[in-house]
């Protein structure tokens, strides 16, 4: 089952992978095909409660409308979704807020 995210968290890590920045921040990846949007963002280093989180975050989305496809943590296991707290770190990480 799909996991439903808050919107203004989606919105904000989808900030972090903006095409339209002067410059990408450090340790994220974008590419753009047919529309889709893809990104990858460096995660190893972002800490939830002390704890590691995973190596990067994927997220895929359509356009600039806000419904995101897919969002998920890729690392040691299977890949998986995130939860809001991990989203957030994430945040905090790149945007410092």
């Amino acid at each position: 089952m799909k996991k439903e995210w808050v919107g203004s968290i989606v919105e904000a890590i989808r900030d972090i992978c903006y095409e339209g920045q002067e410059e990408l921040p450090d340790g994220v990846q974008y590419m753009y095909c047919d529309d889709e949007k893809y990104a990858t963002i460096k995660i190893d280093d972002v800490r939830l409660e002390g704890e590691w989180i995973g190596c990067c975050l994927y997220i895929q989305w359509y356009k600039t409308r806000a419904y995101t496809n897919q969002i998920l943590i890729l690392g040691d296991g299977e890949p998986r979704e995130p939860i809001d707290g991990e989203l957030l770190a994430v945040i905090k990480h790149y945007k410092g807020v």
